[in-house]
C-alpha cells in the first residue's frame, strides 16, 4: 500500500504565485532565429605521401574519413537588429576517433577496445586543427541604420576570390579567417564602402604589446561586375624593446559575367617592416600573389582555365618576399592541399605511431608557386556534374639549380546534384611529381601519388 501524500505546503503555493507573478511582469520580446549550416562527411585515401614506397619509414597507404558539422543561428531581434553565431562541431574528427572503453569491475580492467562501442567527441590533433568538439567559433551583432550597417563581434571574414580573407566556409573548406571587428558599411547607390578596425592579437593586459589592423574596403557592383579594393594596415608593438612592425595589404579584385563567360580575379600586395621580434630585426616584406579564373559556357560543356602566382624567396635574409594563399583557396586534391612528403614515424618494431613533417618541401597552401589549371566541366541530366582539370606547378624561386618543378596533377570527378540541399562528390587525383621532390635529403622521391576523395555534404 502506497504511503498517504503529505499536505501541500501554502508556502510552496506562495512561492510559485510570486514566481509566476514576476515572470509575467517582466518584458517579452518576440525573436526569430534562422538557422543555416551543413554537415559533411569527408573520405581521403592516398597512396604515397611520402612520394615513395621503398623506405622504411614510408608512410605508404593512408585512409581516413573526418565530420565536420556547422552551424550558423542568426537572432532577429527586429528589421534593423540581429546577432549571428558559427558553431562547429567534431572538426575535423576521424571517424572511429575517440573509442572509450567501459571499466570491467570483474575483471579489474577497461574492456577491450576491439569491442567498445563507445565513441567520445574527440581530442585535438592535427586534423582536428585544435577544434575537436563543440566550439562558439564566431558570435557577432549587426545593426541597422537605413543604407548603413554597424556589425561588431568575432566575425568572418571573406573577400574576392578568396586567396587572402576566406570564411572557411565552402564545400572543401578547413580553416577560416576570423577576426575581433568594429566595422561600418554603407551603400551609396552601386558604391559599396566600409571601413573597420581588427583586434587581431591581444598578448598582456595593460601592456604595449598587441597587434591591431586598420581596414578600408570599397567596391563598385552592377548587374554584370564588381570590382573592388581593400587596404589594410597592420601594427604590431612589443613589449620585450623591439621596434614596431607594420605591414601594408592592398588587395584588388573583380567577378564579371557577361554572357556565357565569367571572369574572376584576385591580386594581392603587402609590403612594410620593422621587428618581428627581439631576435628578428630589421626585417622588410615584399610580397604578392595574383589568380585569375575564367569560364566559357558552351552547349556542350563549360570549359576553363585557372592561372596563379604567389611569389618565393630563394635566400635566406631581412628580406621576406614569399606570399601563400589562404589555405582554403584549393586548386588540387594534392599538389598544394598536402604536405609534401611525409613520413611514418615508426617504432623499433616498425608499428607507426604517428607522422612525421620534418621534410615537408611544399605545405598545404599555394607558396612560392606559378600554377595553370585547364579544367572542363558537363552536366548530365541535371543530376550530374562531371569534371576533369591538369594542374602544373613550378617553383617561382627555386631553392637550388635544378628544383623548379612541382609537376602534373590530373583531376577528375562527379557530383550529384539531384536532390537539393544534397552535395554528393567523388574525385580521384594522380601527382606526377616533379624536380623540386626529386632529391630531398638524399631520397629519390620521384614516384606518383594516387589520392580519391569522397565528400557527402547536407545543406541547410
Amino acid at each position: 500500500m502506497l504511503s498517504a501524500q503529505p499536505p501541500w505546503d501554502k508556502t510552496v503555493t506562495r512561492y510559485i504565485l510570486t514566481g509566476g507573478l514576476l515572470l509575467l511582469a517582466l518584458p517579452a520580446h518576440a525573436v526569430d532565429v534562422d538557422f543555416a549550416g551543413y554537415y559533411r562527411a569527408r573520405a581521403r585515401a592516398f597512396q604515397s605521401l611520402s612520394i615513395e614506397t621503398g623506405e622504411q619509414d614510408s608512410e605508404a597507404s593512408s585512409i581516413y574519413v573526418q565530420h565536420r558539422f556547422l552551424l550558423r543561428p542568426t537572432f532577429y531581434i527586429n528589421d534593423n537588429v540581429m546577432v549571428s553565431a558559427d558553431i562547429r562541431g567534431l572538426e575535423n574528427v576521424a571517424w572511429g576517433d575517440v573509442p572509450a572503453p567501459a571499466f570491467d569491475f570483474e575483471q579489474g580492467a577497461e574492456e577491450l577496445v576491439v569491442t567498445t562501442d563507445n565513441l567520445q567527441p574527440g581530442e585535438d590533433s592535427a586534423l582536428t586543427n585544435g577544434a575537436a568538439n563543440i566550439q562558439l567559433w564566431r558570435a557577432w551583432s549587426e545593426v541597422r541604420f537605413g543604407d548603413h550597417t554597424l556589425r561588431f563581434g568575432r566575425m568572418p571574414l571573406n573577400w574576392g576570390s578568396g586567396i587572402w580573407w576566406n570564411d572557411g566556409l565552402g564545400r572543401n573548406a578547413e580553416y577560416g579567417d576570423t577576426a575581433d571587428r568594429i566595422q561600418w558599411e554603407g551603400l551609396f547607390g552601386e558604391i559599396y564602402a566600409s571601413a573597420a578596425i581588427d583586434v587581431n592579437s591581444e598578448a598582456l593586459f595593460n601592456a604595449s604589446d598587441d597587434t591591431t589592423s586598420f581596414n578600408a574596403m570599397g567596391a563598385y557592383r552592377s548587374e554584370t561586375i564588381t570590382a573592388g579594393a581593400a587596404l589594410q594596415l597592420r601594427h604590431t608593438v612589443h613589449a620585450d624593446g623591439a621596434d614596431p612592425f607594420t605591414v601594408a595589404t592592398i588587395d584588388l579584385s573583380f567577378d564579371a559575367e557577361i554572357g556565357r563567360i565569367a571572369i574572376h580575379g584576385e591580386g594581392v600586395a603587402r609590403f612594410g617592416g620593422g621587428d618581428l621580434s627581439i631576435d628578428d630585426q630589421a626585417v622588410n616584406i615584399a610580397a604578392g600573389g595574383a589568380v585569375l579564373e575564367g569560364d566559357v559556357g558552351f552547349d556542350f560543356a563549360t570549359v576553363g582555365l585557372v592561372a596563379g602566382v604567389a611569389t618565393g624567396d630563394g635566400t635566406i635574409d631581412n628580406t621576406r618576399t614569399t606570399f601563400t594563399f589562404d589555405r582554403d583557396y584549393n586548386v588540387g586534391l594534392l599538389m598544394f592541399e598536402q604536405p609534401l612528403p611525409t613520413f611514418a614515424i615508426r617504432t623499433e618494431s616498425g608499428e607507426i605511431v604517428g607522422r612525421s613533417f620534418d621534410e615537408v618541401a611544399s605545405g598545404n597552401a599555394v607558396s612560392n608557386a606559378l600554377f595553370l589549371k585547364p579544367r572542363i566541366k558537363r552536366t548530365i541530366n541535371d543530376q550530374f556534374e562531371v569534371e576533369g582539370s591538369l594542374l602544373w606547378g613550378r617553383v617561382l624561386a627555386a631553392p637550388e639549380e635544378g628544383r623548379e618543378s612541382y609537376g602534373f596533377e590530373f583531376n577528375a570527378g562527379a557530383n550529384y546534384i539531384g536532390t537539393e540541399h544534397v552535395d554528393i562528390g567523388l574525385s580521384g587525383a594522380i601527382l606526377l611529381p616533379g624536380s623540386y621532390y626529386s632529391e630531398i635529403d638524399g631520397r629519390d622521391l620521384s614516384r606518383p601519388v594516387l589520392g580519391a576523395q569522397l565528400l557527402g555534404r547536407v545543406v541547410f
